[in-house]
């Protein structure tokens, strides 16, 4: 298995879904919708996982409580810890601009849903259907890094704030990384026609 596969289930914890990305993309190369932990002791996924030029984590429920919470802007990533001073001592990474804070939740969270203030997006808190890229290449250009190497912490949703409330214009169709559908949302779109 490659190093940098063994390093982010070292990081991540051994509950984690890590999904193939194509290179440049945030696009899985597999159907994932219905993949479950089991996956990672399946020998053709983790073939593919290391044939993979790009890495994401599937969110929520099947990666344990495993979530991500994406800020869009570089200036909203102090602002956002000074609220969230937790958040110093987490998992972050960054692509292109902003920052995602990993957080594993215990109890009860939201769908993923948009972080809005003042009206507008500033970010995304992704879960259950949602996948981040934690590994590769943006479609940029520029490598994903980590800004923190720690472990994910353990929080609940309640102990986290957020710029106008907990659960801000969740919606039913899931996207990830701002501009891609999940695999299940495409699916259940192509049916609902």
């Amino acid at each position: 298995m490659k190093a940098h596969i063994q390093h982010l289930r070292s990081l991540l914890g051994s509950q984690v879904l890590l999904l193939p990305v194509r290179k440049g993309t945030k696009r899985p190369t597999i159907p994932w919708g219905n993949l479950t932990i089991a996956a990672m002791s399946d020998p053709d996924h983790l073939a593919k996982l290391n044939r993979a030029a790009n890495i994401g984590v599937a969110l929520g429920r099947v990666s344990g409580g495993l979530c991500s919470i994406d800020v869009d802007e570089d200036d909203l990533v102090e602002p956002f810890l000074q609220k969230n001073p937790l958040l110093r001592d987490t998992t972050s990474t960054k692509g292109a601009r902003g920052c995602n804070f990993w957080v594993r939740i215990t109890g009860d969270y939201p769908r993923t849903h948009h972080l809005k203030q003042g009206g507008a997006d500033i970010g995304e808190f992704r879960s259950n259907g949602s996948q981040t890229i934690i590994h590769g290449t943006h479609p940029s250009g520029c490598p994903y890094r980590f800004i923190n190497g720690a472990a994910p912490i353990q929080i609940t949703f309640d102990d986290l704030w957020f710029p106008s409330g907990k659960v801000i214009n969740a919606r039913r169709t899931e996207r990830t990384e701002r501009t891609e559908r999940t695999e299940r949302t495409e699916r259940t779109e192509r049916t609902e026609r």
